[in-house]
């Protein structure tokens, strides 16, 4: 989405009391009450830039190369890095891992009812699903991993006897999916980590779209180089109530967690 302001706003629901039911004829009604409360994201500025010759301006062609292969990517990495992970600190965006709930095993735990025998990280992602319908919210739209844990699970098998795949982890052409939602495959996602969520509940947000500008640097000028800029500014955000429609978690920790003792 687009926004023209330096300061994005909504207003969220906090401190619920009271609960709708039924009601007796002449009784009083139940009483609902809760707080309406202002949250705000920044916009912030994700900038890099590159010193060329000015031999390589007369060569357009390489010169769109350069700028494609060496800036634009960087550049939209760090918007793509910020936009998943940011901490929300000083100049950094709020990402959406940041701001996601974190897993919660609950009945599932090591020792409770619905613990988990010979669990892997299909069985995590179930239970990360469960946790975000406990919640009410809609069901996840994709789940992120890096490409060394979703090759692990590609590979993974029922038990250390049965040879068999996992049957819960689909892959169609170049699609995979657990359970039906897709995997998405992320560097930006750190080994071992994943985040899965409703991700039509998260906005990028883009004040300045990726400008691009030429000009001189310190000593540019005497050496016969340019400095070619690149500059976005936005900001990420998931409102404060839909933030648990996303659970983060460690593979390794959330697995052991559900573990059948």
């Amino acid at each position: 989405a687009t926004v023209n302001s330096n300061l994005i706003e909504w207003v969220y629901v906090a401190n619920e009391d009271g609960t709708a039911g039924p009601t007796g004829e002449g009784l009083i009604k139940n009483q609902i009450d809760f707080d309406l409360i202002v949250g705000s994201e920044k916009v912030q500025k994700i900038t890099a830039y590159i010193t060329i010759t000015d031999e390589l301006l007369d060569d357009p062609a390489q010169m769109e190369s350069q700028i494609n292969n060496k800036l634009t990517a960087k550049l939209l990495q760090a918007v793509e890095d910020q936009y998943y992970k940011g901490d929300g600190t000083g100049i950094n965006l709020n990402g959406v891992r940041t701001t996601a709930a974190a897993f919660v095993p609950g009945s599932f735990a090591t020792g409770s009812a619905n613990e988990v025998e010979n669990p892997n990280v299909v069985d995590v992602i179930a239970v990360a699903k469960a946790q975000i319908g406990k919640a009410n919210q809609p069901m996840p739209k994709a789940v992120l991993m890096n490409i060394e844990d979703v090759t692990a699970m590609k590979t993974t098998k029922v038990t250390s006897t049965d040879r068999r795949y996992v049957e819960r982890v689909l892959i169609s052409g170049s699609t995979l999916s657990i359970d039906g939602t897709p995997v998405i495959v992320s560097n930006a996602v750190a080994v071992g980590e994943y985040l899965v969520g409703n991700f039509g509940l998260s906005t990028l947000y883009t004040k300045q779209s990726l400008t691009i500008e030429v000009g001189y640097n310190a000593d540019n000028f005497v050496k016969n180089f340019k400095t070619i800029r690149a500059e976005w500014r936005g900001a990420g955000v998931v409102e404060t109530n839909d933030r648990t429609a996303f659970v983060k978690g460690i593979i390794a920790t959330d697995i052991a967690a559900i573990k059948k003792a």
